[in-house]
């Protein structure tokens, strides 16, 4: 009899302990997660000085370097904050340069979760800074503020208790509907600037606090 019931709580513990496991993500975990990635947009430009110009059609990449936070509030439920900094690719022959600021706040859920693997899907909202200079004798700037949306599929891997690798891809959308164009000989124009993500992956580390 009593072999019966140590054979009972044996086959026990192999099916309810993995239910008391930790998880890579449960409530009330901080995760720190720096990263990088690449990102090809396709980008609707229009001259607003001049309504009789059809808007110009075009493609540009950057490379980003994301940092996140992430709190837990529930079990599957994340939310928290991004800063993202886009260094926009230009042409190698110039000293133009052109980059990006976005400033977000995203709400994730966490649709697998394992000790050591963790799969989410992402919603982010929130501000983003577009600059030009074309850093030559016209004294050519632009610059405009707008706002960002992003979905966003993500899978963590612990190697550690506390640390592992992140990979992400991004569906993200960009507007600037007031942007302005400005040179040394005081013309200036008025622009809007909309884009759209088809490519952008990138990979990181994630840090549990």
């Amino acid at each position: 009899m009593n072999k019966h019931y140590i054979s009972i709580f044996l086959i026990s513990q192999i099916f309810v302990s993995p239910l008391y496991a930790q998880k890579s993500f449960e409530k009330g975990v901080n995760i720190i997660e720096p990263g990088i990635g690449i990102g090809v947009y396709k980008v609707d430009l229009q001259d607003k000085s001049n309504p009789n110009i059809p808007v110009t059609h075009d493609s540009t990449a950057a490379k980003l370097f994301p940092l996140g936070f992430e709190h837990g509030i529930t079990n599957w439920l994340g939310a928290g904050g991004k800063f993202n900094y886009s260094s926009y690719i230009t042409n190698d022959s110039t000293s133009e340069r052109a980059y990006g600021l976005d400033f977000a706040v995203f709400v994730r859920g966490h649709a697998l979760r394992t000790k050591h693997v963790d799969l989410f899907v992402g919603l982010d909202f929130g501000y983003s800074h577009i600059a030009y200079d074309a850093n030559n004798y016209t004294g050519g700037i632009a610059r405009a503020n707008g706002t960002y949306f992003g979905f966003n599929l993500n899978s963590r891997f612990f190697i550690g208790k506390v640390w592992g690798l992140r990979l992400f891809y991004n569906f993200d959308s960009y507007n600037y509907p007031n942007g302005t164009i400005s040179d040394s000989a005081s013309n200036s124009y008025k622009f809007s600037w909309k884009s759209k993500s088809f490519f952008l992956l990138g990979a990181g580390l994630i840090f549990k606090l």
